[in-house]
């Protein structure tokens, strides 16, 4: 309501012409604006209308600031370092905008380095009704401009533009803080998934470690489990090794023992056969019993 008052007031101040002003001629002419002409502790002396007898220094203002109808200032392309005739004109500016026929006063202290006005951004939105949340006005308007009284800059309400100017800096700080915030919750959302893109691949990374050390646990044992077969078959081996040596070396001790026998059988029929014969002389050895005979009859 009281950007819409403002507004409303400015508009009706804008557009109240004395009557000897109605008929005059106007001039086709560019607008655009620059940031520049906003700053108030901008030195006088970097501008253009700072010198000369009527120069804004010798009026006692150091600062554009200073300057009653300041934001209200414009850089008109008539003036230069050698024609200061028109510093400090007062002129109107009207322009056909999407919300109706504007019109501003705006006070001359600068040359422009291009064809027609260049005004702060203040001047400009007022100018095209640019809205107060939209933080930028269209940077080059045609419009059409008069020279008017001093006066009417004068009219044009101090009270009124400040405040304007100052709701205009409120929203332009709300609109860049809102700009930061979202700028800093689009990083935040970038580092998040950015976090979440490295937790994926840390979780990745460790499932591939973990996957790794399986297989890495499972050739070991799968290994472990070949050489423990590999020692089995060996042992078995080794057993069936020795069992049959073992078997050899028993047969080889029942053969023996079996020989003996044998061979004790053998001495014990000797020996039985050599009793018997000595107890008959008929079962001698007829070669024996002959070298017997022949030793009897030697005697």
């Amino acid at each position: 309501m009281q950007f819409t008052a403002i507004l409303a007031c400015l508009a009706s101040v804008a557009l109240a012409l004395p009557a000897e002003q109605a008929d005059a001629q106007y001039r086709n002419t560019q607008v655009s604006y620059s940031p520049a002409y906003d700053i108030g502790q901008m030195q006088s002396q970097n501008v253009v209308c700072s010198s000369g007898s009527q120069g804004l220094l010798a009026q006692g203002f150091s600062t554009l600031g200073e300057i009653p109808n300041f934001p209200m200032v414009a850089a008109i392309d008539t003036i230069s370092w050698g024609r200061l005739q028109q510093c400090g004109l007062c002129f109107r500016v009207i322009h056909q905008s999407n919300v109706g026929l504007r019109s501003i006063y705006v006070q001359a202290v600068d040359a422009s380095n291009k064809p027609g006005f260049i005004l702060s951004r203040i001047a400009m939105k007022l100018l095209t009704g640019t809205p107060q949340n939209v933080p930028y006005p269209p940077h080059t308007i045609s419009a059409r401009y008069v020279q008017v009284q001093s006066s009417m800059c004068r009219q044009q309400s101090q009270i009124q533009t400040a405040q304007y100017a100052q709701q205009l800096l409120n929203s332009d700080i709300q609109q860049f803080c809102s700009s930061q915030v979202s700028q800093i919750q689009q990083l935040g959302s970038v580092q998040q998934q950015n976090l979440q893109n490295l937790q994926n691949l840390q979780n990745l990374q460790n499932l591939q470690n973990i996957q790794q050390a399986q297989q890495t646990q499972q050739s070991q044992q799968t290994q472990m489990t070949q050489q423990s077969q590999q020692q089995q078959l060996q042992n078995q081996e080794f057993q069936n090794q020795q069992f049959q040596n073992q078997q050899f070396q028993n047969q080889q001790l029942q053969n023996q023992q079996l020989q003996n026998q044998q061979l004790q059988n053998q001495q014990l029929q000797n020996l039985q056969l050599q009793s018997q014969q000595m107890q008959d002389p008929q079962m001698q050895d007829p070669q024996m019993l002959s070298q017997q005979q022949q030793q009897g009859v030697s005697q």
